[in-house]
């Protein structure tokens, strides 16, 4: 005779709950989508409903007619701020440059680079005539390289922004309205920022002003418990610190995530697949600029590089040839719809490896091999090589490893701090490190280390990986 198991009582309540709130959630996800978020949009001078709708579509446009879309919008921005911004005129009739001559993107390299230095010293000088700085939207860097800078753009690039961020994380499956949990570097004060949260569904944590870090970590697993809770986004080191946490309990409640949604840090191989493995969810990596107010290139399905967002974001080697090298070269960003405070050519101070390949997914959008991060990451060994924190993986996969940071003190002295885990031969993994080092950089390296209990992030809530020598490194 075979048996039946009659579920309790408390289980069918369970059970019927779970229901109620998942048909719950997509009846308000259908109404945010359809109704709240247009209304949002025309309440805010913002046009971001209909951005997304088209981005939905122009991901896969072929390649030859973004690439016309792309032009076409460079050309209307030069002519705008030939006539309009005083320092592009400027320097346009300096170089005997006219707006006619940009028949190609090729021409865009006559243009002058803008630094951060530039905007610092003379940001009126790169407001457009008709425009006035309290009319913008205000942003800034959190100086994590020592260069902190004010960034302002249009009503019209903050449209972009936002729906290209929802563009990338949709293509890690989700869905405006769907609840999340966003994990910030730094609070984001105001009413009008607690509104945005509660219609959208987000649950603000910051992690870096917690007086018990330890209890804001246990109160944020207890949260991804829950099963309507699919998505974690936020800057690498956060959901690092997170990943750590839940990795040291003894026992931890199940969380049901679909995604995680990373940026703001170079993502290590090595990175990666912790997150994915404490956490248990497939990581989809983002590269931006949030100060000034840029989403420039996304991880899709395939994981197989980023995907650049040119349909308002024009990105350049410095190195011309460097998708045919394969070598990590600087990044000069433009964005194409910021009209108020336009930035052509923007240093970004950042290192990526380029390529000419499609992507499997279909997209025609073109696509980043990788991002190194700030070139203020890069080292330079006594024997010319360059080194990103792609290279420091080998101590990120030491087992005694938990934490680590390595400082250029001189051209061929470095101090790595440390902070170790369990009861491993510690001595030996100093050993395979600096036999890697000298590898790479030839036997004149000197490593010293600095065993630490706490590795803090810098002021703008980052961690830094890598401290290169200040001055004469030829990183650039």
């Amino acid at each position: 005779m075979s048996s039946t198991t009659v579920p309790t009582s408390s289980a069918v309540r369970s059970a019927n709950a779970s229901s109620t709130l998942a048909l719950r959630d997509r009846i308000y996800a259908v109404v945010l989508r359809t109704t709240l978020w247009p209304l949002m949009n025309v309440a805010t001078g913002r046009s971001i409903h209909r951005k997304m709708q088209f981005l939905d579509r122009s991901q896969w446009w072929p390649r030859e007619r973004l690439e016309a879309y792309q032009l076409a919008k460079l050309q209307r921005l030069i002519r705008h701020v030939y006539d309009r911004v005083p320092f592009y005129g400027r320097e346009m009739r300096r170089r005997k440059l006219r707006p006619e001559d940009f028949t190609s993107l090729d021409v865009l390299r006559e243009m002058p680079v803008v630094t951060k230095t530039m905007l610092q010293e003379n940001p009126g000088d790169f407001l457009a005539a008709g425009y006035r700085f309290e009319d913008l939207i205000t942003g800034s860097t959190s100086g994590s390289t020592g260069q902190p800078t004010r960034f302002y753009r249009t009503r019209e690039q903050d449209s972009w922004y936002w729906a290209l961020k929802y563009r990338m994380w949709g293509m890690a499956g989700y869905r405006l309205g769907e609840p999340y949990v966003h994990l910030y570097n730094s609070p984001r004060p105001g009413r009008r920022k607690r509104v945005q949260d509660l219609l959208l569904r987000n649950t603000p944590v910051y992690l870096f002003e917690a007086d018990d870090q330890p209890g804001l970590l246990a109160s944020v697993l207890a949260i991804l418990s829950r099963r309507h809770i699919r998505f974690l986004a936020g800057c690498t080191t956060p959901i690092r610190v997170l990943a750590d946490h839940r990795a040291s309990l003894p026992s931890s409640p199940p969380i049901y995530l679909r995604a995680i949604l990373t940026t703001g840090n170079v993502l290590t191989d090595h990175e990666r697949e912790v997150l994915q493995r404490v956490l248990g969810a497939p990581v989809w990596d983002h590269y931006g600029l949030g100060g000034e107010g840029m989403h420039v290139a996304a991880e899709c399905e395939e994981h197989d590089g980023y995907h650049i967002n040119m349909e308002n974001v024009l990105i350049e080697p410095e190195n011309s040839l460097a998708a045919e090298t394969g070598e990590s070269t600087n990044l000069y960003v433009t964005a194409l719809d910021n009209y108020g405070w336009p930035l052509i050519r923007y240093d970004t101070q950042d290192a990526a490896v380029f390529n000419r390949r499609s992507c499997p997914c279909g997209r025609g959008l073109p696509l980043l091999e990788r991002i190194d991060g700030r070139l203020s990451d890069v080292i330079v060994l006594p024997n010319g090589r360059r080194i990103t924190a792609h290279f420091f993986a080998i101590i990120g996969k030491s087992f005694a490893v938990a934490q680590y940071q390595v400082e250029q003190r001189t051209r061929d002295s470095f101090l790595i701090r440390v902070r170790w885990k369990g009861n491993h031969p510690i001595e030996e993994e100093k050993n395979r490190i600096v036999e890697c080092l000298r590898r790479a950089g030839g036997e004149a390296v000197r490593v010293s280390f600095e065993d630490v209990s706490r590795l803090p992030p810098s002021p703008g809530g980052k961690h830094r990986y890598i401290i290169p020598l200040e001055g004469p490194n030829p990183v650039v």
